[in-house]
């Protein structure tokens, strides 16, 4: 899978995705460190030959953006500062 983010605006951006098995992936930029001028897309692998594997379990996988007009901190210093914390955990339902 591929996941491709056109903003209204260039703004700074993280991609975080909710895998099916509860985990909290931090996709994108690389590394952690938001690039130093705003972008009007996320790409994701950045590089086209890559792709996200659907490989955490079978139920909801979802993405989450995070974008602001500001420049963001490392993405581990911001996941500290939201209040009570990312919460995310594994959907049982049939017919996933």
């Amino acid at each position: 899978m591929r996941v491709r983010v056109t903003l209204s605006r260039p703004a700074y951006s993280y991609l975080i995705a909710l895998n099916p098995n509860g985990t909290i992936q931090f996709c994108a930029p690389v590394g952690g460190i938001v690039p130093n001028s705003p972008r009007p897309e996320l790409d994701f692998p950045e590089n086209l030959a890559d792709y996200f594997g659907l490989t955490d379990g079978v139920g909801l996988q979802a993405f989450v953006v995070v974008a602001s007009d500001r420049s963001l901190p490392a993405y581990e210093s911001w996941k500290t500062q939201v209040p009570g914390g990312l919460a995310w955990s594994p959907v049982d339902r049939e017919g996933f």
